[in-house]
């Protein structure tokens, strides 16, 4: 067993500090950042404190865990306005989350850009929140990342929100816009009359998706087209008009198509 050491026989600079306290101290952080957790998933800081009491921990007092999120919201802060710089990829998300707004719980969107730089690099740039997907917001969402140093954009990937669309033209009016390849397909079952033409759709927007080059890419899909001319007038219109959108991929190097 080791041995304590009186402060008297210890070197002056050499702290007291053994390496048991380094167990407990990696332990706390754990607790705090467990903590830290349960508030963005929006567990109140009254509930967090219950939740610790269930495994023992007393001292993890409302007080405690609401300093630690004032401290999480501060790393939040310093991420969401730290400079960015080049990156010829990016990709426009929008995904929909429950968000409590003076009592009430109510639907919000969530605006996401990911951005790719030349060494292939994958970051999220920036996140924001809003009620509804205006062009107002979006704008001012791509606005900030132009502020924060985005720059060399030549390439945008996105789903075909009007909003958004209007906001990207304003903003980045000279780089090439992909549609959402998955949001083309979610919007093409809608314009199927039953099962059986969903999946064969599915199926055959693959080919189109995956050919070697855009010239193949086009011969499929007037095949396509062609195939539900008969049968699906409306379907064929929509293909005809829509699927162009989603070929823009084609115009990068091969080993940069995703």
């Amino acid at each position: 067993m080791n041995r304590l050491v009186s402060s008297e026989h210890r070197p002056v600079d050499t702290p007291l500090y053994p390496s048991t306290f380094k167990r407990g101290q990696r332990t706390s952080v754990d607790l705090l950042y467990a903590a830290a957790k349960c508030y963005v998933k929006g567990v109140s800081t009254r509930d967090n404190g219950m939740i610790f009491d269930q495994f023992g921990i007393v001292s993890m007092s409302s007080t405690k865990v609401s300093n630690t999120s004032e401290k999480l919201d501060a790393g939040f802060e310093a991420w969401r306005n730290r400079d960015l710089g080049e990156f010829l990829y990016l990709f426009l998300i929008a995904v929909y989350e429950k968000l409590r707004l003076k009592a009430i719980v109510r639907d919000v969107v969530v605006p996401t850009a990911v951005g790719i730089d030349r060494e292939g690099n994958r970051r999220i740039l920036g996140v924001s929140v809003a009620v509804k997907e205006a062009e107002l917001h979006w704008r001012e969402f791509l606005e900030c990342l132009v502020r924060r140093g985005l720059c060399s954009v030549k390439y945008f990937v996105s789903d075909a929100y009007p909003g958004l669309k209007a906001a990207r033209k304003a903003v980045f009016s000279g780089s090439c816009w992909q549609r959402c390849q998955q949001d083309l397909m979610d919007d093409g079952t809608k314009q199927a009359s039953n099962e059986k033409m969903k999946k064969c759709l599915a199926t055959e927007l693959r080919t189109v998706y995956t050919a070697e080059t855009k010239e193949h890419a086009k011969d499929y899909l007037e095949t396509l087209v062609a195939k539900f001319s008969s049968e699906a007038t409306t379907l064929a219109k929509w293909l005809d008009k829509t699927i162009p959108d989603g070929l823009t991929v084609y115009s990068l190097p091969p080993h940069h198509r995703i």
